[in-house]
């Protein structure tokens, strides 16, 4: 059976043009009917509930959990702090939601009782709709088909287009560090790193200290709300942090192809193990396999000086940072306050901040 005629405007064709044709064609005809779904699903909303797809993300996640405040929110449904304060005014605007303030900042968001009407007569949103269908997929397929779009993503060279994971037309701004998480499955190599994405990791020196903060200071707004004012100078940080900590810690850079700085690590090691602190990947240069270039640096380096593994520690509300490091290989080990510090004999106590969780990397059972 032969493969029906593409349009003649789609392309120039490949070796072997009617199969090429038909599945360009049946692509194509794919990417658009879900360009349409998408359209058509945030028609209805706003034309019968005056409500937008990422408005109803957020009011369905105050649902679960109604008493949070907008920088937890935005964590929840991986958009920046700025695109959920715009929401969260649109939503209060129309009465769905009520607001708590201090000094002139919102600390805390519940629903009114017509947001939760809206709830309950509008359609679900249509990213869970494909939630619910792709969870009921076998990891294999769906391995498969997230792998398809990846890869088609590459093909339109839009690897570098900023896109929060929402199914919804039109500019949504996602969070740096949710982005770099979401982002790891990006095709490499046998390596390990994606081709021509090569990174040149040099010891940092200290005209580079302004070049570390930076980093650092990236992701700040994420830590604001999570740790304790005390804490929050660990990720604000300044020049006399950098004085104290440049003497601390061992720091690395990365550099691209092109010699741009790109990401960071520290090691400070302790007996056995290897404290890695920092873990920064410049949030224009996600998607690139770079952090995890940096920890396989670690991870060598840390082997060529004898140690028995890594440890780091995340705050249980950071699953970005959490998703990474499990996904590379790390373990959850320790929970309680109390025994985190009593750890190696207290190496972490000057590093600990309040509700983090240590976890382990161990070389003997994960290489």
């Amino acid at each position: 059976m032969s493969a029906p005629a593409a349009p003649t405007h789609l392309a120039k064709k490949a070796p072997e043009d009617d199969a090429y044709s038909f599945y360009l064609f049946r692509m194509l005809q794919s990417l658009r009917q879900s360009i349409r779904a998408i359209d058509m699903h945030s028609t209805v909303l706003v034309q019968q509930h005056n409500i937008s797809g990422p408005q109803l993300v957020c009011l369905k996640e105050l649902a679960a959990d109604d008493d949070v405040a907008t920088a937890e929110l935005a964590r929840r449904v991986h958009l920046s702090p700025t695109t959920v304060k715009d929401i969260v005014g649109r939503l209060r605007d129309k009465g769905l939601l009520e607001a708590v303030e201090e000094n002139g900042q919102v600390v805390r968001l519940t629903m009114t009782n017509k947001g939760h009407q809206l709830l309950k007569d509008a359609p679900i949103p249509i990213q869970d709709v494909l939630a619910n269908g792709f969870a009921k997929l076998p990891e294999g397929e769906q391995e498969t088909i997230v792998q398809s779009l990846e890869r088609v993503v590459d093909l339109l060279d839009a690897r570098n287009v900023d896109a929060a994971p929402m199914l919804e037309t039109g500019p949504l701004t996602m969070a740096p560090e949710v982005k770099q998480a979401f982002w790891q499955s990006v095709p490499v190599s046998a390596a390990g790193v994606a081709p021509g994405n090569t990174l040149d990791i040099r010891p940092a020196r200290e005209e580079d200290k302004p070049l570390l903060m930076q980093f650092i200071n990236s992701s700040t707004e994420w830590y604001r709300n999570l740790v304790t004012e005390d804490d929050l100078a660990e990720h604000e940080v300044d020049m006399e942090w950098a004085d104290i900590n440049f003497k601390r810690r061992e720091f690395y850079i990365g550099y691209d192809e092109n010699n741009t700085p790109v990401g960071t690590i520290s090691l400070q090691f302790f007996g056995d193990y290897a404290y890695l602190g920092y873990i920064y990947v410049d949030t224009s240069h996600v998607g690139k396999a770079y952090g995890k270039q940096l920890m396989d640096f670690a991870k060598a380096e840390c082997k060529t000086r004898g140690a028995k593994g890594m440890v780091l520690i995340a705050h249980p509300k950071a699953t970005w940072a959490i998703k990474a490091y499990q996904k590379y290989g790390f373990d959850l080990v320790y929970r309680d306050k109390a025994d985190i510090l009593a750890w190696n004999d207290g190496a972490l106590k000057p590093y600990y901040e309040d509700f983090f969780m240590l976890f382990l990397y161990d070389f003997a059972k994960r290489d």
